[in-house]
């Protein structure tokens, strides 16, 4: 396997750790895949590294959002290097089942020593931008 087609499966296996719908699922992938030092980047809201990601996201109480479950559906994927590249739709859903959140996204990850050093995510931040008002006032 080369190591553009092993940074695809890496990213392809992040997004599948998304979708297990137990509490504390999508908290364990991020854990796994992000690099202590990573950065992660998404439109409209500060640039975060791994821990204030996590706390940002997965901050008690748990599943506040509402998000137990996200489903990435891939339009394209490719790599140059150690850059992935994605067209993806991320479907959020409750513990109901009901979607959340479905934004269109455009992203980049730059994997080094396999994880993720920089994850760049770029969408129209509108709908999550109200989804976490209350975090972002935190901030």
């Amino acid at each position: 396997m080369s190591k553009e087609e092993a940074n695809i499966q890496l990213v392809q296996d992040f997004f599948k750790a998304w979708e297990g719908g137990k509490p504390g699922d999508m908290e364990a992938a991020y854990d796994a895949f992000l690099a202590d030092d990573c950065i992660y980047e998404n439109s409209g809201l500060p640039s975060f590294n791994k821990e204030e990601t996590m706390k940002f996201f997965f901050s008690k109480p748990k599943s506040e959002s509402g998000i137990v479950k996200l489903v990435a559906e891939i339009h394209a994927i490719g790599a140059d290097g150690n850059v992935v590249y994605t067209e993806r739709t991320d479907h959020h859903y409750d513990a109901d089942g009901n979607a959340v959140l479905t934004p269109k996204i455009a992203g980049t990850f730059v994997v080094k020593d396999g994880k993720f050093k920089r994850w760049s995510d770029y969408f129209d931040p509108r709908h999550m931008l109200e989804l976490f008002a209350d975090r972002l006032e935190q901030q």
